[in-house]
């Protein structure tokens, strides 16, 4: 059908090719069936070739199917996995931050109401005791936080392998976003570990019942006085590194599941 509408018949006598067409050869048996004369010769319009063949081979690519193997899914989900390990160790990161906050403030009672006062003698008798949880503390912070920054870096160290992460400047813009948040989240989980020793050091003192609850202890120097400053600690290292180095891995997470 498209060799009889785009055919062109010239008379036998025909010297040249017309401008804009291409001489072509058409089996007799096809001339009869198309009701064209066997002498010829017939023409085509320039590049009617080339564009058929590339409909052809367009057609045969759209209609390949894709072959996913199981070692390709299994490597796609460790992969995924990869990605949002540094946000979920950072979001249990996050949830300790709150916690210790949420169920240790109550302990703390500053006001200097004689009611205030009563219960701060009761809390320093009760903080030295309850700063037990630091051990089992120590361990969800050494598990969670060097999680994070192993992962991380496990991230930025693989981006040749997958287009997903990659600080190159020929990468795909979401695949350099990925890498700098990854990064920028791998600092801030660094950053949460300056705070250690001042913290640890006003756990310590509270452990050792050092300001304890002795008529003349200085209230500034009780075991509620360190363990309000420890909790200040607490929630400047939350807003300056926890919750920072959450939102970078969330980002991340989004830009390397999204290129």
């Amino acid at each position: 059908m498209c060799l009889l509408c785009c055919s062109h018949k010239a008379g036998p006598t025909a010297s040249r090719v017309p401008d804009g067409l291409d001489a072509i050869t058409v089996e007799p048996d096809k001339c009869t069936n198309l009701g064209l004369s066997p002498t010829g010769p017939y023409y085509l319009p320039k590049n009617a070739k080339d564009q058929t063949a590339a409909a052809t081979e367009e057609n045969n690519q759209t209609t390949t199917p894709t072959i996913i193997t199981k070692k390709t899914k299994k490597n796609m989900a460790g992969l995924a996995l990869l990605r949002v390990v540094p946000l979920l160790s950072a979001t249990s990161s996050v949830t300790f931050t709150l916690s210790e906050d949420t169920f240790i403030r109550p302990l703390t009672h500053t006001a200097p109401s004689p009611a205030s006062v009563e219960l701060r003698r009761h809390a320093n008798r009760i903080l030295p005791s309850h700063g037990r949880w630091t051990r089992r503390g120590l361990a969800v912070i050494f598990i969670t936080y060097p999680l994070s920054i192993a992962t991380a870096i496990a991230n930025l160290a693989r981006r040749h392998d997958n287009a997903q992460v990659d600080f190159s400047p020929n990468a795909p813009y979401n695949a350099r976003a990925a890498a700098a948040f990854y990064l920028a989240g791998l600092v801030f989980s660094v950053i949460h570990f300056p705070f250690g020793p001042r913290a640890m050091s006003l756990l310590k003192r509270i452990r050792k019942d050092t300001g304890g609850v002795e008529a003349d202890v200085d209230p500034a120097q009780d075991n509620t006085a360190s363990m309000a400053s420890w909790l200040r600690i607490n929630a400047i290292r939350g807003v300056v590194a926890d919750v920072p180095s959450w939102v970078c891995y969330f980002a991340a997470f989004l830009f390397a599941m999204s290129s």
